[in-house]
């Protein structure tokens, strides 16, 4: 139920986010919020959570991807130029 209304409130956001955002407001249960308190900082931790998926997601990238002996990076010699 919280899951689905986190989705329809922020429809780009990953699953993974919105998960890591209800964790968040379950640590936060107790404490007296105002709606307008709560929805801002809803919106603040969905902002961090997809921020913080995003560098690991650029991380992950930087680093070659290894199938047995070989590199995802070409390298073709004699030339000084990376290819894509």
């Amino acid at each position: 139920m919280i899951l689905q209304a986190l989705k329809n409130m922020y429809p780009k956001a990953s699953e993974k986010v919105l998960r890591a955002v209800i964790k968040d407001l379950e640590k936060c249960r107790r404490k007296n919020m105002s709606t307008e308190e709560l929805t801002d900082w809803i919106g603040k931790l969905v902002t961090a959570h997809t921020i913080e998926e995003a560098l690991r997601i650029i991380e992950d990238d930087s680093k070659p991807s290894q199938v047995g002996d070989g590199s995802s990076f070409v390298y073709v010699e004699g030339s000084d130029e990376i290819n894509d």
